[in-house]
């Protein structure tokens, strides 16, 4: 009696684990049947009017979309240039768009836009779609673009995409002329590995060749004001040192006293 009680229960473990994956594999097929379906009728329309408002609620399905489709890729970029104000309020993003307070539509835009390169595992092309474009951005949409990569670290817990964001940030401070911009470049480098070590529990090293080829010593970089050292930020530390004679004569075999 007891292997056949043992064996019926096995029996209807099975069956329900069955069932579970039959009614799964029917929920996910019908999600990108509906997707598909819906997908093609925005698309379509925009195809044949090419408005910017079709183009506007194209993408706004598209990201909102709980399937990952590649047409992300291909149409949210094209909009980053053509979208104002005016014509997402005639479109299916103004309800969205009126909760945020952004300075520039098109930081919305770029935000779906590198959001999903990071999804899609594009980290090449995130680096220098970031870089092209952050630079431009306002102090305020600069803060909701690193909010935004954040959160998609601490969604999908892949630590490349904390590797491509210290090398996006890293290359904007070299190629900034911008000292402001270079000093909060690194805070966000610094903030980055906090990020991390909260998130995973872990510690990583965010040092790299582009930040080294920005020091005085192969250690140190000047943080100006003006033209004015008035810190230095290090590099295997990832946070500032207040004490800039503490770099400049504290070390003779640093090479900054020769």
């Amino acid at each position: 009696m007891k292997k056949r009680k043992v064996l019926y229960i096995f029996v209807v473990v099975v069956a329900l684990a069955i069932g579970f994956c039959f009614v799964r594999y029917y929920n996910i097929n019908a999600i990108k049947t509906s997707f598909e379906k819906e997908a093609m009728r925005y698309e379509e329309k925009y195809l044949s009017t090419k408005s910017d408002i079709d183009l506007i609620n194209l993408v706004c399905f598209l990201e909102n979309s709980q399937v990952l489709d590649e047409r992300r890729l291909e149409y949210t970029p094209i909009l980053i240039d053509i979208i104002t104000e005016d014509s997402i309020a005639k479109s299916e993003l103004n309800d969205f768009y009126s909760q945020l307070t952004v300075d520039d539509p098109k930081s919305v835009i770029i935000s779906f836009y590198i959001h999903d390169l990071l999804c899609f595992k594009k980290y090449d092309l995130f680096v220098d779609e970031f870089v092209k474009y952050y630079s431009n951005l306002s102090y305020g949409d600069q803060e909701f673009i690193f909010s935004v990569v954040t959160e998609t670290y601490k969604k999908l817990k892949t630590i490349t995409i904390i590797d491509a964001l210290v090398e996006a940030y890293s290359n904007v401070a070299k190629q900034t002329e911008d000292e402001i911009l270079v000093a909060k470049c690194l805070i966000k480098i610094s903030v980055l590995k906090d990020v991390v070590e909260d998130t995973a529990n872990k510690e990583i090293s965010i040092d790299n060749e582009i930040l080294r080829s920005m020091t005085v010593d192969g250690e140190h970089i000047p943080i100006t004001v003006n033209g004015k050292v008035v810190k230095y930020y290090s590099v295997s530390i990832g946070d500032y040192i207040d004490d800039v004679e503490k770099v400049t004569q504290g070390d003779s075999s640093s090479g900054l006293n020769d």
